[in-house]
């Protein structure tokens, strides 16, 4: 008997009806998150030009393309773009699941995926720098992986790769955190296991491979997205939904002064970009992020998260530095760290305190996820 999906990615098979999934044209991914999306102050949602192939605000182009699918994911949250050569189903979701959880993808057996994203600490693990297998801790703040099958362009802080399908073993054969030294060690071990003998030939038909385990892995970190927060209700009418603070928050949000709509625009609350906001900046020697990967142009940015469900995925920020929403807003009251790399939008915004206690009641009331089991 097969082992009942967990109740996230239950309400996900439910709500796509994923046997018959609601596919739009597919194509080439030419999504590139434009700075100029215009987002109305009354509604939140966001309007964005004809995107190209090159991001605009540095003008690299990420590669290998890839084939797209799109999911309709309902009237609130953008389609779901899926690669064509890994379309979601019930069984490759369910054994992303098994394994996901297992620790036998793990050097020593002593960690899973979960390990640093738990379900009960908001898909992160609740520390400032996680430790792997190994007992060495890494350098950045584990991301948490909520909303991460809405990113189709970077993926990890420093915008490696651009899909979870590349993304999925990268922590598995990384030292510092699952620890596996080849794929033959991986593989041999998943093939000493009867039940994932099975479950691959069902999922995928020609048996366990490295790729099938990321794609596996992919399908279910797909269905882990925030489905409803209390201001989506907001914005369709229900002016219920929110506290008064978290709704003065939520003006304080969008308001042009303020403007952290521009990066963290409704209703994924990310423009999928990448940002030097000058965390670290004052360090010896600083984290240069996306430098690293991309170039010169890219000195300190790091990739912009969603912020939907951010009041479960503490601490924040790359490094993991601020440790509560209070700091978070406190940080950027204050115009963030000043370096000649640090982006020019930085300034001290000059709050009142009750203007950025308002702001983090949005951030944790506005954004939180509405729960059935809660």
């Amino acid at each position: 008997m097969k082992t009942p999906l967990p109740p996230v990615a239950a309400a996900f098979v439910l709500a796509l009806g994923i046997a018959t999934f609601l596919l739009s044209a597919c194509g080439c991914d030419r999504e590139a998150a434009n700075p100029s999306s215009e987002t109305t102050e009354d509604s939140g949602t966001t309007t964005t030009p004809a995107a190209t192939d090159v991001d605009s605000n540095a003008g690299y182009n990420p590669a290998p393309m890839v084939e797209y699918v799109e999911v309709d994911m309902g009237p609130v949250l953008p389609p779901m773009k899926v690669p064509k050569d890994n379309p979601l189903t019930p069984e490759k979701i369910e054994l992303g699941e098994l394994l996901f959880f297992d620790t036998a993808l793990s050097a020593d057996n002593s960690m899973s995926c979960a390990t640093c994203h738990d379900p009960e600490l908001g898909w992160g693990n609740g520390e400032k720098i996680a430790e792997g297998a190994s007992g060495v801790r890494g350098k950045r703040n584990v991301l948490s992986i909520l909303n991460v099958g809405f990113y189709s362009k970077h993926l990890f802080w420093d915008g490696r790769v651009r899909t979870l399908e590349q993304q999925a073993l990268v922590p598995v054969f990384e030292s510092s955190e699952m620890g596996m030294t080849s794929e033959a060690e991986l593989l041999g071990r998943l093939k000493e296991n009867d039940d994932y003998q099975k479950r691959f030939a069902e999922a995928f038909g020609d048996g366990i491979t490295a790729a099938n385990v990321a794609k596996a892995l992919a399908s279910f970190q797909r269905t882990i997205y925030v489905k409803e927060i209390p201001y989506d209700r907001y914005l369709a009418g229900d002016k219920t939904a929110m506290s008064a603070s978290a709704i003065r928050g939520s003006e304080i949000f969008r308001h042009r002064r303020v403007n952290c709509v521009a990066c963290h625009p409704a209703p994924l609350f990310t423009d999928h970009l990448p940002y030097n906001i000058g965390i670290g900046m004052d360090q010896e020697e600083p984290d240069w992020g996306f430098h690293h990967t991309k170039g010169w142009a890219y000195w300190g940015k790091f990739r912009s998260p969603s912020l939907r469900g951010i009041d479960q995925t503490g601490p924040y920020m790359h490094d993991g530095s601020l440790a509560t929403l209070e700091e978070v807003v406190e940080y950027y009251n204050k115009g963030g760290i000043e370096h000649e790399y640090t982006d020019a939008a930085m300034q001290n915004l000059n709050l009142s305190e009750q203007q950025k206690a308002d702001l983090v009641t949005f951030l944790r009331e506005g954004l939180r996820e509405i729960r059935d089991d809660k």
